[in-house]
């Protein structure tokens, strides 16, 4: 049985390292790890995304081997091996894995599990009258202290870096709640701060399953040509140099050059171009391009992860991990939000001596939440509702300077029409009948295939 590699190398260009690293998937406290790679002579920066378990390095050539970096990043997760990009068994047509949808799991269930405890506290208060108790050692007092474990760790770990940090205001604020038995008060806070958190990353799922929806268009099987007799086999187990026989409405599954036949390809899915264009012996075809009509045998020159179009997955993962700087402008508002919070609370106490009065202003200054989740909400719904009309953007910063131009210019027609005209309105010249010229326009387009 093939074990699943720790680490591959995903795409390499001089100074500039991709990897999927399985130990970074939908954690991103295992991020933390990395960070004495920060330290390191000739790295430049690096950026993580948790979700797709990416780990993106830009580095010095000069003074950095590829190799010893990598060789760094293998001691500090231990990985059992690391096969390069090229394998064909380590192709994937998907920036990130099927299984994306965890963090949208895991944020439903934590709203969904303290809206029920929330909830079942309010009705059981305002219908039923009746009172429920809310110090720390009461069953509602424990499930908010559960409740905020996982802002206090977040919140404990930022200050271990010497970093203020939302979570860990936030958990201040729900903790102090608790403890002054306010535990209501405490879930208000929890339930603001894990709604947020379920639109944000639902927000996000919903963005890249759109980007994606474009461009999944590959088989997962096709045919091969084995000593003359036509063998199915998966997409992956083909071969750099193997001759993949196509038959009309079979999608092309690997970039090679037509060895044999000719066919029609409709070359939408990557060019928008509506026509099918005629392809024979010598000419290249792509990936996610499909044979309309015809039958050709195509020599794989490029398979897997090395595709056309596995490199335009690889910009849709970008898309999402390229940040807008008006994201950054909302992170540096909302850590300087905490700042104020906490000097806020600290000059009430000073103030007025009153412990109460600092902890209601803890509680008011405790829900920054959506300033940091605004920007970047707004920014992946964005994203996604480009996709859903089948255009792809790079990412927020690429959206964010769009907004700066007073000029845009187009290839051609196809870029803003659907290909599918209807006729608005016929305006002959005089002395000619609409009917007429309607007649001869319909006589002249009859044998003429372009939208």
């Amino acid at each position: 049985m093939r074990t699943k590699p720790t680490i591959v190398i995903k795409h390499e260009i001089p100074g500039r390292l991709r990897l999927k690293v399985k130990a970074l998937k939908g954690s991103a406290r295992d991020a933390v790890q990395l960070d004495e790679l920060k330290n390191l002579e000739g790295l430049l920066w690096l950026r993580v995304n948790p979700v797709c378990a990416s780990l993106v390095l830009a580095f010095d050539p000069e003074t950095l081997a590829p190799l010893t970096l990598l060789d760094r990043v293998r001691q500090t997760f231990h990985p059992a091996q690391v096969p390069k990009s090229a394998d064909p068994d380590m192709a994937s047509n998907c920036a990130c894995p099927k299984d994306n949808g965890r963090p949208v799991r895991k944020a439903l269930i934590r709203f969904v599990s303290i809206s029920a405890v929330f909830g079942a506290a309010v009705i059981r208060e305002s219908i039923f009258k009746a009172s429920v108790a809310q110090t720390i050692a009461s069953p509602l007092g424990l499930a908010g202290v559960f409740f905020s474990l996982p802002l206090i760790v977040s919140g404990v770990r930022k200050l271990k870096e010497k970093r203020l940090g939302l979570e860990g205001f936030l958990a201040a604020g729900t903790v102090t709640a608790i403890a002054a038995g306010e535990a209501m008060t405490a879930f208000e806070i929890l339930w603001i701060n894990s709604g947020a958190e379920l639109l944000s990353a639902w927000i996000a799922e919903r963005s890249r399953k759109s980007i994606a929806e474009i461009l999944e268009i590959t088989s997962h099987h096709t045919f091969v040509l084995v000593d003359g007799v036509e063998v199915e086999k998966a997409v992956e187990d083909v071969r750099i140099g193997d001759i993949v026989v196509l038959h009309g409405g079979e999608k092309i599954s690997v970039d090679g050059i037509v060895v044999h036949g000719e066919a029609e390809i409709n070359e939408a899915p990557l060019t928008g171009r509506e026509e099918v264009i005629c392809r024979g012996r010598g000419e290249r075809v792509f990936a996610g391009t499909f044979v309309h009509r015809g039958v050709i045998r195509v020599e794989a020159a490029r398979v897997g992860d090395n595709t056309y179009l596995a490199r335009v997955m690889r910009k849709v993962q970008d898309s999402l991990e390229n940040r807008a700087p008006i994201e950054g402008v909302a992170d540096t508002l909302a850590r300087n939000l905490v700042k104020v919070g906490l000097a806020t609370t600290a000059a009430t106490f000073v103030v007025t001596g009153s412990a109460w009065r600092a902890f209601t202003v803890l509680l008011v200054m405790a829900c920054p939440c959506a300033t940091v989740l605004s920007a970047s909400t707004a920014i992946s719904a964005a994203i996604s509702a480009a996709a859903k009309k089948h255009v792809l953007i790079k990412g927020g910063r690429y959206l964010e300077e769009a907004g700066k131009c007073d000029t845009v210019c187009f290839d051609k027609t196809g870029t803003l029409t659907n290909g599918h005209p209807e006729l608005v309105h016929v305006l002959p010249t005089r002395g000619i009948d609409e009917q007429e010229l309607l007649r001869l326009a319909v006589s002249a387009e009859a044998h003429n295939h372009h939208p």
